[in-house]
């Protein structure tokens, strides 16, 4: 098992660039469109989100969604302008991983990507007056105080978010950025990224109510108040490992560990899940890695099958993603793989499971990413 190679998280639905610049985008017209690039009919632009209302001819036919312009790949649809702060004013309902999975449509056999409110987190509400309210768990709420994120205060690759606010002393004490989340849905529900300050982990949110007077607790059972966060009780310290120009942080709760050939592997505790974090000295650039590695598991596996492949920023270093379906010891596994690289070397992180568990594997798939770090 550990000859095999490297995810995210972030969690993440992967937004692939345009195939080409096309005619402006109208409705009624057929383009390609969204992660898998199926063809897709434009039924309207919707208002509310600027979003465009899509139902899908080949694919999953039939499947009626909502994409931002980037994700219209056959013609050209004005970017989305920055929302303003008032925006984010409302109650969102979280959701830790985010992300999405694979289903099979059962009469074509082509394949969709579905969002995952990969597990359920307590709300948060963004008031306009400046503060916040964030249940933590039924013993912990936050309020606190939020306002707009200060360049220096903003991650590597946030300058292409639009506005981004700040929770001062969110869970954990920490501060959190903010941003609008461009992904698409069937709901046509606003969303946003949470992501800690001072790391890669991070929720989803979803637009479920308008911010109002109130709490979010009712009276009866509002659990106490504090300014900062303190670490959860019944949450394991996270583990911490290094190696070479690499170092991750896991949760030993969720994992087991152990040395692995130039890197280490992991187990879920279920044992139905895992994943092997491994360095090359050799490599230096991200896409080299991705290459080499994807060559050498197909002169293995030739049934393999890679069925996504895009470019992020992850943790603040450029990655190239790869979603892909593969054959060891003939059981079938899908994975999602990280490569990363500096001049150090290369470093990859992959994430698999069986496909029947791996929607249900993948918040823990996103949290391990997150805390993926080169040095």
């Amino acid at each position: 098992m550990h000859t095999f190679y490297p995810l995210l998280a972030l969690a993440l639905i992967l937004p692939f660039g345009a195939l080409a610049a096309g005619p402006p985008c109208s409705i009624g017209m057929v383009v390609r469109a969204g992660a898998l690039n199926y063809d897709a009919k434009i039924l309207a632009i919707e208002p509310s989100t600027g979003f465009y209302k899509v139902q899908f001819v080949t694919g999953y036919k039939g499947t009626i969604e909502y994409l931002p312009p980037r994700d219209l790949k056959t013609c050209t649809a004005p970017e989305l302008p920055p929302v303003a702060m008032p925006w984010f004013h409302g109650v969102w309902q979280l959701s830790t991983g985010g992300g999405g999975a694979w289903a099979k449509n059962p009469s074509t056999g082509s394949w969709k990507v579905i969002g995952l409110d990969v597990a359920g987190a307590p709300p948060i509400r963004i008031n306009p007056d400046g503060n916040y309210e964030w249940i933590i768990d039924s013993a912990t709420t936050i309020r606190g105080h939020w306002r707009l994120a200060a360049q220096n205060e903003r991650k590597y690759g946030y300058e292409k978010l639009g506005t981004v606010i700040l929770l001062e002393n969110g869970e954990s004490g920490k501060n959190w950025l903010v941003s609008r989340k461009l992904i698409s849905s069937e709901d046509n529900r606003d969303r946003i990224l949470i992501e800690r300050a001072d790391l890669g982990l991070t929720y989803w949110g979803k637009r479920v109510g308008a911010a109002s007077a109130g709490s979010l607790v009712a009276p009866q059972t509002a659990p106490p108040t504090v300014t900062a966060a303190p670490a959860r009780a019944t949450q394991a310290a996270p583990g911490s490992l290094t190696y070479a120009n690499v170092a991750i942080t896991y949760d030993p709760s969720a994992w087991t560990s152990s040395p692995n050939p130039n890197g280490f592997q992991f187990v879920s505790r279920d044992q139905k899940a895992f994943a092997i974090l491994r360095t090359d000295a050799a490599q230096h650039s991200a896409d080299a890695m991705a290459e080499s590695s994807l060559q050498k598991m197909q002169a293995g596996d030739p049934t393999l099958r890679v069925t996504a492949r895009a470019r992020r920023i992850l943790n603040r270093n450029d990655s190239v993603v790869v979603r892909m379906d593969a054959t060891v010891s003939g059981i079938r596994y899908a994975y999602w793989i990280i490569f990363q690289g500096n001049e150090r070397g290369g470093v990859q992180l992959a994430m698999f499971a069986k496909p029947e568990d791996y929607a249900a594997r993948e918040g823990s798939f996103s949290t391990l990413a997150s805390g993926l770090h080169l040095r």
